[in-house]
């Protein structure tokens, strides 16, 4: 029998409380809810496996004016109130004309829908919008002969148009992926050699790029580092000789099938003489044991073979350039502290791995105008490497520094420490900068303290990427004037950038923020010579102290992978070309400080 409207709050009450009690069953049952299944689960009313007079189909309970129609409980219709079609028991209505597409007969002529009228309808976006056609009634569902596809044509990735008429254009558009730049990766074997007659082999098969396959990718070479390709094209390996003795750095560009950029560079040490004669300027390795043999040299080294500890010896002991070469692979445990107390030396290796002493530091640097490359570093109780106050002029280049126990110390002006270098797992600083010297193109990351503490005014901070420490820079009372561009920090367990309230007249470009657990910049407007042109980005907030500057961004800056930390600029990132001019040289192996219109925000220039 047809049923009036009414709210029924007892049976809202009895059925509210058996729902609970077995919302409890299910829960206890692990089962999910499933309206038919007979079973009262959570959220459900009743369940009576279907509809009844009493249940609904949608397993909640029977009442006319729910706008669910129960023909079990005698509905003939259900609009959830009273409407011109159906009274206030759910019973049909005649009304004069049947013109609605729903596949009911409204004016009881056994009829359904026969009074419908046909429009014009228009439909389509992007290049196919405003098309028409015609409405019609079938089966009690309206469609339209319309066709939003009509017109259509592949998409076209750089018009500004939705060629494909599906809502996206261009870089939005599945069809146009967005491309991601390669990761370049070169090794020289060996590090260093000979005018002439020494071959240098290089290596970039280790170059990566996610939608490319190696050889897709083009290689430029630019062996002697003076801006101009030697080998346009030449493949992922290549060879060179060198006429002239000096210190060069290959630099090898990596370009992708869209055209794509990315560079590495490599330190290359060329002497006119040869290996083996006792005073060559090219001292060769040849055993991985510490050892020192009173007056070993070359050709008479004692024990197992010439050592790295040896030549240095020797090199101090002949005095002059020398070039100090360690073959690739060599694992060497150190004795004790490895001194590098000569002058005009390079120490050159290529996946040489150095472990610490049980006590004291890995590598100390005495002399003047020294190099270090290509060496990984590890175990230190000490400082993994030292350069000493008063040795000037040092390079530390291509070296992975990683799980000791004290940062990386650095007293020695004019130190250079850059480019490639890694320094991870540090229980302390990452980099401790006890004098002013250049931090260049590295990456510093999961350091217990600071990634780089700076103490020393001067300092050059350039094109880092700094993530993953506790602070990412902290700066000590005596870092001012120091010079901070093009670094990406992110995701600090605390502030960004930590200054000293004391310090002044620092400069701060192009630099990203991005999701520090303190804030980005903490520091005060009056501290800086100069701050501009620096994005701010998901940290717990943007500058404390301070104001974000006239030209400064607080945007997403668009990391090709920010869950792994790679921290390259997608294209289309909203901080490409948004930079100021610094004097840094930021797109390596080309002319110019910078690709584009202008320098880009963070520690990556784009191509």
């Amino acid at each position: 029998m047809p049923r009036a409207l009414s709210s029924r709050p007892l049976l809202w009450m009895v059925a509210s409380s058996r729902a609970a009690v077995s919302s409890r069953t299910a829960e206890l049952r692990g089962g999910p809810a499933l309206c038919g299944n007979g079973t009262v689960d959570p959220g459900e009313f009743c369940d009576d496996g279907g509809e009844s007079s009493s249940c609904d189909i949608d397993c909640s309970a029977a009442r006319c004016g729910d706008g669910v129609m129960n023909v079990s409980a005698g509905e003939a219709c259900d609009d959830g109130a009273p409407t011109l079609t159906c009274d206030n028991s759910c019973q049909r209505l005649c009304i004069a004309t049947d013109t609605t597409c729903d596949g009911v007969d409204d004016d009881c002529d056994s009829q359904t829908d026969e009074e419908y009228v046909s429009l014009a309808t228009t439909c389509g976006v992007g290049e196919c919008s405003s098309k028409v056609g015609q409405s019609r009634c079938v089966s009690g569902e309206e469609l339209s002969s319309c066709d939003p596809l009509e017109g259509a044509l592949p998409e076209v990735c750089d018009d500004g148009l939705d060629n494909d008429c599906d809502g996206k254009t261009d870089g939005l558009d599945t069809d146009c992926l967005v491309k991601h730049p390669p990761i370049a990766a070169v090794t020289v074997t060996p590090g260093g050699g000979t005018t002439v007659t020494t071959v240098f082999a290089g290596d970039a098969s280790a170059t990566t790029d996610i939608e490319d396959a190696l050889a897709d990718l083009t290689f430029n070479w630019d062996w002697d580092g003076d801006a101009v390709f030697d080998d346009m094209d030449g493949g992922s390996t290549a060879t060179h000789s060198c006429s002239t003795p000096g210190s060069y750095r290959l630099k090898l560009q990596a370009v992708d099938t869209t055209g794509d950029k990315d560079w590495t560079s490599s330190p290359i040490s060329v002497v006119a003489d040869s290996c083996g004669a006792d005073d060559s300027t090219l001292l060769c390795v040849t055993t991985e044991s510490d050892e020192i043999n009173s007056g070993a040299v070359p050709s008479a080294p004692g024990g197992d073979g010439f050592s790295l500890r040896e030549a240095l010896v020797h090199a101090s002991n002949l005095g002059g350039s020398r070039t100090v070469l360690v073959p690739e692979g060599y694992e060497i445990s150190l004795n004790s502290t490895l001194l590098v107390t000569p002058s005009d030396v390079h120490v050159v290796g290529e996946k040489v791995l150095l472990t610490g002493p049980g006590n004291g530091e890995c590598v100390e640097v005495t002399g003047d105008n020294n190099l270090l490359s290509g060496f990984e570093i590890a175990g230190c109780s000490g400082a993994p490497v030292r350069v000493n106050l008063g040795a000037t002029d040092t390079q530390l280049t291509r070296l992975n520094i990683h799980h000791n126990d004290s940062p990386s110390l650095v007293l020695g002006a004019s130190t250079r420490f850059g480019t490639d270098n890694e320094v991870s797992f540090t229980s302390g600083h990452g980099l401790d900068l006890r004098e002013p010297c250049e931090v260049f193109r590295n990456r510093i990351h999961d350091n217990s303290t600071a990634g780089v503490f700076v103490a020393e005014p001067g300092t050059g901070v350039h094109q880092n990427t700094i993530y993953k420490n506790q602070i990412g820079i902290r700066l000590g009372n005596g870092s001012d004037g120091s010079l901070f561009y093009n670094n990406t920090i992110d995701s600090s367990v605390g502030i960004g950038l930590d200054c000293n309230n004391s310090n002044r007249d620092m400069e701060f470009r192009n630099n990203i923020f991005s999701r520090n657990g303190g804030a980005g910049l903490d520091c005060a407007d009056g501290q800086f010579a100069d701050r501009d042109y620096n994005n701010y980005w998901d940290n717990f907030a943007p500058c404390s102290g301070c104001s974000v500057e006239p030209n400064g961004l607080t945007v997403d800056p668009g990391y090709v992978d920010a869950t792994n930390f790679d921290l390259r600029l997608e294209p289309g990132s909203p901080v490409i070309d948004f930079g100021g001019v610094t004097p840094s040289d930021l797109n390596g192996p080309i002319l110019g400080l910078f690709n584009g219109l202008a320098p880009d925000i963070g520690g990556w220039e784009s191509p």
